[in-house]
């Protein structure tokens, strides 16, 4: 395991989020070295109205403030004050205080020469502002292929993560797919793979913890949807499996993310037996999975998902869980252990059978679950980061 090192995280996402690939990394990376997860920064105008709407407090806008939470880990809220702006003049101003109210803190905390992780195309502008060592590109999604894209705007990101990803020093990818398609870009990229807390379920199975209210009061039979609620997910397939089978309730467990308020949810919402539970600490996730009778990943199948590699997959498995999913790359590999569908008929009857009795199935996917655990992924990343670093070392001893 990676050791005594400082490691200088950029997150996409903020601490607490529904997906905890991020959280899960750092958070084992600082049992032995010091880690600094660097929330996402606001935006300009998301900043002003957090401000006017009373979400921001004043102390938090004197500056980004870092909060300990466990062993060598610390989590960094960028401050309100200096959003990302486009405009000519606050544009640089902004990002010279982000900057260097960044840097403070970093050395209050002890940081010097990080190894500098990050999880964005957008982020490239942070290579070489913070004298690190080594710079890690952690891509986890084909995001040219987001909603939203205009053909230009998808060409820029991708122009983007082709800059960053050669001018990092290693790139791990999330899904086999995001592996192929980046490969190229630097000769040092690695297939690093989605995994699962299997403590954490484990103990919620083991213990036999009670099943949340809001779930535990649904007619059965459950199937849940565990996930942000998003563009990515296909409303008019879940949609259908509500109409088809009135007697089902559908739970939908995670926040909405769906900024384009699109009819399909809005339909989707109003379906009798849909019930939108809203987002749930990470800690309660299992309980809610554990209360599902089946489990389902209905994404749309698209240039986004196709590259993707379903984090809850593993999380579903290390319940035991039936699970139907659509047809896309990733969990192909799994076709014995889950129910794959290529329409949303085919879909309803996946359902259909996953709720008989399974032979078995349950104790199978629990050892796949067992053999893909963050500790192990995090083993090998750390020996590859290494292995890097070693690399720069002797080379710049060579060039000396």
């Amino acid at each position: 395991m990676l050791e005594g090192e400082s490691v200088l995280c950029f997150s996409s996402d903020p601490w607490g989020s529904i997906w905890p690939d991020k959280p899960q990394i750092m958070s084992i990376l600082a049992r032995r070295n010091r880690v600094l997860y660097v929330e996402p920064e606001l935006h300009f105008r998301p900043a002003v109205r957090k401000i006017v709407g009373g979400e921001v407090k004043l102390s938090s806008l004197r500056r980004g403030r870092a909060s300990w939470l466990k062993d060598e880990l610390h989590v960094y809220h960028p401050p309100a004050f200096a959003p990302i702006s486009g405009h000519a003049v606050l544009g640089p101003l902004t990002r010279a205080l982000r900057f260097g109210l960044l840097r403070q803190t970093l050395r209050q905390l002890g940081m010097s020469k990080p190894i500098l992780w990050l999880f964005h195309p957008s982020m490239v502008e942070l290579v070489g502002q913070f004298g690190e060592k080594l710079v890690v590109y952690h891509v986890v999604d084909e995001y040219s292929a987001y909603a939203g894209h205009t053909p230009e705007s998808a060409r820029w990101v991708r122009e983007q993560e082709a800059y960053l990803a050669s001018r990092a020093d290693i790139v791990f990818a999330a899904s086999q797919a995001l592996w192929q398609a980046k490969r190229h870009l630097n000769p040092h990229t690695y297939l690093s793979q989605n995994a699962v807390d299997c403590d954490l379920f484990a103990r919620v199975i083991a213990n036999n913890t009670a099943v949340p209210a809001d779930i535990g009061a649904l007619r059965r039979p459950v199937i849940g949807l565990v996930g942000s609620i998003a563009s990515w997910q296909d409303y008019d397939l879940l949609q259908f499996v509500a109409e088809s089978h009135p007697a089902w309730s559908l739970a939908m467990i995670g926040p909405i993310h769906d900024m384009q308020d699109t009819e399909e949810l809005k339909r989707l919402q109003r379906a009798p037996n849909v019930h939108f539970l809203g987002r749930k600490p990470p800690d309660e996730i299992p309980r809610y999975m554990n209360a599902c009778d089946v489990c389902l990943i209905p994404y749309k199948v698209n240039g986004q998902t196709t590259n993707a590699g379903p984090l809850k997959l593993y999380e579903y498995f290390a319940c035991g869980k039936p699970v139907v999913s659509v047809d896309v790359p990733a969990v192909r590999p799994f076709a014995e252990l889950i129910y794959i569908a290529d329409n949303k008929e085919m879909f309803a009857q996946c359902i259909e059978k996953a709720l008989q009795a399974e032979n078995g199935l349950a104790a199978r996917r629990l050892e796949v679950a067992r053999q893909n655990t963050w500790e192990a992924r995090v083993e090998r990343i750390s020996r590859l980061v290494e292995a890097r670093l070693d690399d720069k070392t002797r080379l710049a001893q060579g060039e000396r």
